[in-house]
């Protein structure tokens, strides 16, 4: 064998869910592997403020829709969440 295997998604997604993953960890998730991050995240009850900073910067909308879902959202985040160019980003950030 060469080289290192990928992580399978689960593992990924678990991984995300972890509340004691650390933040660079988090992190990294989000920038190789953002579908399965923002699947593991979601179901987090509370994301790392680095993490949760880190999020409506990102490329993938599928990341910013998991923070614009959230009710805790700070309004400055909200304002940029509703502002974004994805209009599927745009639909789930109504709070509840």
């Amino acid at each position: 064998m060469t080289g290192e295997a990928e992580p399978t998604t689960s593992v990924l997604r678990g991984l995300a869910r972890n509340p004691a993953a650390p933040d660079e960890v988090l992190l990294r998730l989000l920038a190789l592997w953002p579908d399965q991050a923002y699947a593991g995240l979601s179901r987090r009850a509370e994301l790392p403020p680095r993490v949760r900073d880190a999020m409506p910067r990102h490329p993938s909308p599928r990341v910013r829709g998991a923070l614009a879902a959230r009710p805790a959202v700070d309004a400055r985040t909200r304002a940029a969440l509703l502002a974004d160019p994805a209009w599927r980003v745009r639909l789930l950030d109504r709070p509840a």
